[in-house]
């Protein structure tokens, strides 16, 4: 009877022991996540398009002309099904005066732009367009937001030469949702581009195990 009970609270003890140390685990991985989310972010900015795509480090999903639909309806479920969640932009037909600047047939459709905004399904780390603006402003602004709010800012030079320029943006945080300010005028994108965070098959799994290991201790 004495040892009966003695394994029986070496064991609820154990238990017990397995619990906490599977909390500890836990919490401190979910205070990392939170300062991620938190953290401010800084942006690396690129111009031309090669030096972004080598730079970029997972896959890049890519949406443009010439295979934009017409009406914001459509566009948007072209863009839900790539996994951009909510957006701003609709889509209209190239005119014949600017079809040579984007060497597109006449009547392409191409994304509106500004005010522009993307909300994704999973965090990304990359983004890019071919925009061309149109406006007085010398430069186009765009913010980013996390889980937790605004993240960071960045700008881009403009250009009165005619048709779409390319940039791309690497942040050191990843984050959701990115906003073109409208202040700045308008125009149109040929093509955006991102780069979205899958979680690791084995990160979760890691506690996944301790959760079950701790509870087969348990019994």
């Amino acid at each position: 009877m004495s040892q009966a009970t003695t394994q029986l609270r070496n064991g609820q003890a154990h238990g017990a022991q397995t619990a906490r140390s599977t909390a500890r685990v836990l919490a401190a991985f979910a205070a990392l996540c939170a300062c991620a989310q938190a953290a401010r972010a800084e942006f690396v900015v690129y111009s031309i398009k090669d030096d972004w795509r080598n730079a970029v480090p997972s896959a890049i999903t890519s949406i443009g002309a010439p295979n934009i639909p017409t009406g914001q309806a459509a566009v948007w479920s072209l863009l839900r099904s790539h996994g951009v969640r909510t957006t701003s932009v609709s889509s209209r037909p190239l005119q014949p005066w600017e079809a040579p600047y984007w060497d597109l047939p006449v009547g392409t459709n191409v994304l509106t732009h500004y005010p522009s905004s993307f909300t994704f399904d999973a965090p990304i780390t990359s983004f890019a367009m071919e925009v061309q603006a149109t406006g007085s402003s010398n430069f186009l602004s765009y913010a980013v937001y996390g889980q937790n709010g605004y993240m960071g800012s960045f700008q881009i030079p403009t250009t009165n030469i005619p048709g779409p320029r390319f940039f791309g943006i690497i942040s050191t945080q990843p984050f959701r949702q990115i906003f073109g300010d409208a202040s700045n005028g308008s125009g149109m994108v040929r093509s955006l581009m991102f780069t979205q965070i899958v979680p690791a098959p084995g990160a979760m799994a890691v506690f996944a195990g301790l959760l079950v290991r701790g509870g087969r201790r348990r019994r």
